[in-house]
């Protein structure tokens, strides 16, 4: 996505910007950044972006067992810090484990003194037909796009409230799904759920100065996706009337935005974005 492109442009509802945001370089200077689900996709592009932006501190998250893809990616956000002057780092860690979240957060803080934006991303799917869905094919992927998500936003919350000046901007990734997609009862509930905590988030804590939203992608082209049939690609392009999946550096710039001064009287929304 082009520096110059308009927000709008993707995002078919909500309320987009009503003229194209130009980022400064140093949009985001002095600002500690927590990313979950960040060594691929969604969570690597919306970190490059930060970098890119001037942030000061990003801390990175995911499995450890994708310490390749987050070694790399650090040794990225580092390169493209050289000129920026931002600093990364990398904790591993599964959100799902109950002690994560507070990991996170400790980490975060002991590293680069405070936080000021948590990306919410970390997802997982696991589909199939409802009446074939056991307890435990819904609960995992519950506890992987809600419960844990909710763990590491409680401990961020508890943060930005004590920190000064204190205050953040909370993004979580949902997905148009959460209206409701065959083959996925158990996802669309996650991310229908993930909903709802954004807009409860948004108004308990909003008296404190920090933000809350939410973007809601169609289909992306990551990892997440890859295994997808033409088929089921088709009936979700078809499902959400948009003609071509997007891809993540497009989704990162709105996540990016929600973060970002621009944003600063938008909270308790979530942005759908499809590609028309």
């Amino acid at each position: 996505m082009s520096e110059r492109a308009t927000l709008a442009d993707l995002s078919r509802f909500g309320n987009p910007p009503e003229r194209p945001v130009e980022f400064r370089e140093n949009e985001f200077t002095g600002k500690v950044v927590l990313i979950t689900g960040a060594s691929r996709g969604i969570g690597a592009a919306t970190a490059r972006r930060f970098a890119g932006l001037g942030a000061f501190g990003i801390v990175i998250n995911s499995r450890p067992n994708s310490q390749d893809k987050a070694v790399a990616l650090v040794d990225e956000l580092q390169d493209i810090g050289r000129r920026t002057g931002t600093k990364a780092l990398w904790i591993p860690g599964d959100i799902t484990d109950e002690d994560t979240a507070e990991a996170l957060i400790r980490g975060t803080v002991q590293e680069f003194g405070r936080l000021d934006i948590l990306i919410n991303n970390a997802g997982i799917r696991d589909d199939g037909l409802f009446v074939r869905m056991g307890d435990l094919q819904m609960r995992g992927v519950m506890e992987a796009n809600f419960f844990g998500p909710a763990r590491v936003a409680k401990e961020a919350i508890k943060q930005m409230i004590k920190q000064r000046p204190r205050g953040g901007a909370i993004v979580f990734t949902s997905s148009v799904a959460s209206e409701g997609s065959p083959g996925q009862a158990n996802y669309s509930a996650s991310k229908g759920a993930i909903n709802a905590l954004t807009k409860t988030l948004a108004a308990e804590y909003q008296g404190v100065g920090i933000r809350v939203n939410a973007v809601a992608p169609g289909l992306v082209e990551t990892s997440l996706t890859s295994d997808l049939t033409i088929q089921q690609r088709s009936a979700l392009l078809t499902a959400t009337q948009s003609e071509r999946a997007l891809t993540p550096e497009e989704v990162a710039e709105h996540v990016v935005f929600l973060a970002s001064d621009h944003a600063a009287n938008r909270t308790g929304q979530i942005i759908p974005l499809l590609k028309p």
